[in-house]
């Protein structure tokens, strides 16, 4: 298995670009003022990311506790602005045309750039050298929970003052929130990422193996590829990265694997395995 790191192309690769460091700027208060000015000017585009966030005008107009029609109107006269489409109307919903998520991509961008230079003037933190903001890290739940807690508690103690947010989900729903700019970089045991529009980095290779309780591997004896079709097994949900690396084995091998219980939580599966009702 390897641990792959994955950032959208349009998001800088190292993560001090994300987050705020060194000394501020000083005697630029008028600077200070326009880039907050312009980041007010960004945050008029709500209406735009809650239809996008929501796929609805109305849901979005609920959620702002703006009317409707307010809400068409303001992304009616940001597309006469912006000379483009940014919505499809479809019978599923509102969908954000190519130039649409473009847009609400770069838009994200520099509201976040806006406001990280704001924090590089007006945060005293940045007096001391010391590196703050916001980190959003996605990751899939195995890596969630074996790998990441050690090179989060490392980060936190040598940046103490920067917050990390970590979502856990699917390669592809990860990859979903890095394109419209949710995250940062996510993580995934993907040796390629499927997903288009992103760079990858390895971060390292784990060893994967098969855990039974004790009573049950006795029993099993020495477990090889082809008998994996003749044994009780818990898995990840089919589509997952472990799954998927397991089935391509398998399917090299013609094994059909029959699993007993299938979930995405890996404590589960630790749990189940530990109770003896497969080998996970």
């Amino acid at each position: 298995m390897v641990c792959v790191v994955a950032v959208a192309d349009d998001v800088a690769l190292h993560l001090e670009n994300h987050l705020v460091e060194g000394p501020p700027l000083r005697g630029h208060a008028a600077l200070a003022d326009g880039v907050e000015h312009l980041a007010r000017r960004l945050a008029d585009g709500r209406p735009l990311r809650e239809v996008a966030r929501l796929r609805s005008f109305s849901r979005a107009a609920a959620s702002l506790g703006y009317s409707q029609s307010a809400v068409t109107m303001q992304v009616q006269q940001l597309e006469r602005e912006l000379g483009a489409r940014l919505f499809d109307r479809t019978p599923q919903g509102a969908e954000l045309t190519e130039r649409g998520e473009a847009f609400s991509f770069h838009a994200r961008e520099l509201v976040g750039a806006a406001r990280r230079a704001i924090e590089a003037v007006r945060d005293p933190a940045g007096e001391r050298g010391q590196m703050t903001g916001t980190l959003r890290i996605g990751s899939v739940e195995s890596l969630s929970t074996a790998v990441l807690p050690d090179l989060l508690v490392r980060f936190h103690d040598e940046h103490p003052l920067v917050e990390l947010v970590l979502r856990t989900a699917g390669e592809s729903r990860l990859a979903q929130a890095a394109r419209r700019g949710e995250l940062d970089l996510f993580l995934t045991t993907e040796r390629k990422v499927s997903e288009r529009g992103f760079e990858r980095r390895l971060v390292r290779r784990e060893e994967v193996a098969f855990v039974a309780s004790p009573a049950l591997a006795r029993g099993l004896g020495t477990l090889s590829p082809a008998l994996l079709g003749d044994v009780p097994l818990v898995l990840t949900e089919g589509g997952e990265s472990y799954r998927l690396e397991l089935e391509r084995a398998c399917a090299e091998r013609d094994v059909r694997l029959r699993p007993v219980v299938e979930t995405g939580n890996t404590e589960t599966l630790v749990r189940l395995a530990e109770r003896g009702l497969g080998v996970g």
